[in-house]
């Protein structure tokens, strides 16, 4: 790369390229925030694992979805991208109609995911769905495979104490 630029686009995405290349090709970026989510997921963002890295951001999964994401997308805002292929794992969103609406996950402190949407008439986010649906949709409550490790840590206090 002999002319390396970084730009911040409209989408919110950090991007790093050559200084000549088109920024609105993603497949020509060096490297992207989008690719790197911290506890807030913006449309085209991926959630899931690179299976040449390693790298896992993911959440509860049954085998066939992410565990706590609505049945349907709400009111037709936007779709649900899932993508298994051989490099990576991930799920992403992207809105149907771009200026239809301004809309986030956010990991709250507690581990909660929810679904926040911007009212334009208060200026502010509201919750729009609340993704808590069982105890192991609270992020790193439950282990590996689901198992809850709040309640292995329960039994196995109990059966120490009773020994």
């Amino acid at each position: 790369m002999k002319n390396p630029a970084i730009q911040l686009l409209d989408t919110g995405n950090l991007v790093l390229n050559d200084e000549h290349q088109d920024v609105n090709n993603m497949k020509d970026f060096i490297w992207q925030s989008f690719d790197h989510p911290g506890d807030n997921l913006l449309h085209g963002m991926k959630f899931g694992i690179d299976l040449v890295s390693g790298i896992d951001r993911t959440g509860p999964v049954n085998g066939y979805k992410f565990t706590g994401l609505p049945k349907t997308s709400p009111g037709g805002i936007f779709k649900d991208t899932f993508v298994i292929n051989k490099k990576e794992i991930y799920y992403m969103f992207d809105l149907i109609n771009e200026t239809s609406a301004v809309m986030r996950f956010v990991l709250t402190l507690s581990g909660v995911q929810k679904l926040l949407l911007w009212n334009y008439q208060q200026q502010s986010w509201m919750v729009y769905i609340n993704l808590l649906v069982t105890d192991c949709d609270r992020y790193r409550l439950c282990g590996a495979y689901g198992r809850s490790t709040i309640l292995i840590s329960i039994v196995s206090i109990t059966k120490n104490n009773i020994l």
